[in-house]
């Protein structure tokens, strides 16, 4: 559906198709595993789970950041690039990090990761 959309990237039609691949390969829509699914799909996956992770839902609460730091790295070589997890949780356990975190969601106290 997206194909037709001229001024879509081809990356970004990647990321659309692949962000549901896992790392073990046991995703969809292609059954694509480790290297084979598209970097950016890749980066986007880890994003999205903090995303899903880290916001208040319906249906659910918003996790710790101790919480969502623990699933991450139980996710690892699973459903998400283990290097690109390394990176991000790097990156958000930061000073910067953890301002940028908090700056994000006002209405949580200062992330103690």
């Amino acid at each position: 559906m997206l194909s037709r959309v001229p001024f879509l990237p081809q990356e970004t039609l990647e990321v659309v198709r692949h962000h549901h691949e896992n790392w073990d390969g046991s995703g969809y829509p292609d059954g694509l595993k480790g290297q084979d699914i598209p970097l950016l799909a890749r980066i986007f996956a880890v994003v999205d789970t903090f995303d899903a992770l880290y916001s208040p839902r319906p249906y659910k609460r918003a996790w710790q950041p101790a919480e969502i730091i623990e699933e991450l790295n139980r996710l690892k070589g699973k459903k998400l690039d283990p290097k690109l997890v390394d990176i991000f949780l790097e990156r958000i356990t930061s000073p910067s990090g953890k301002a940028a975190m908090a700056a994000a969601n006002p209405s949580k106290p200062n992330p103690r990761v």
